[in-house]
């Protein structure tokens, strides 16, 4: 759901989106960004990216753990995040105090970074013709 700035929903966005450039909904499968490119200058599309990457840990079994917190299952594994959380370094699902230490964020972004550099996707040549 795109939500422009100069809307009457962008007061709902700025109160389940506090003080981030976006968000994502999983017990409604819903991404919140706003129409436009946020102040700060990052870009919409990369917003997107981080975003859906929340939504992809979000549709994928990741049994016994929640992809959503924990990040994808390889991902997780490489980053030794069950380590970490045991050394009290990692924090899956903390949207508060160590939020910069919740793997969930973390993949996200990875995904983002995968996806997104340089302001284009990776990707964009996969719909061209060789």
């Amino acid at each position: 759901m795109f939500v422009p700035e100069r809307n009457s929903h962008y007061q709902d966005f700025a109160t389940v989106c506090p003080g981030a450039d976006g968000c994502y909904l999983p017990d409604q499968q819903l991404l919140l960004v706003p129409g436009n490119n946020p102040s700060d200058g990052t870009k919409l599309e990369s917003v997107l990216a981080h975003e859906y990457g929340h939504d992809i840990a979000n549709n994928r079994s990741n049994a016994p753990w929640y992809s959503g917190a924990w990040g994808r299952k390889r991902w997780a594994s490489y980053m030794n995040i069950c380590r970490r959380v045991e050394a009290g370094t990692a924090f899956p699902g903390d949207e508060g105090v160590h939020y910069k230490f919740n793997p969930g964020e973390a993949w996200a972004e990875s995904y983002r970074q995968m996806v997104w550099t340089n302001q284009n996707f990776l990707n964009s040549s996969a719909t061209e013709e060789p």
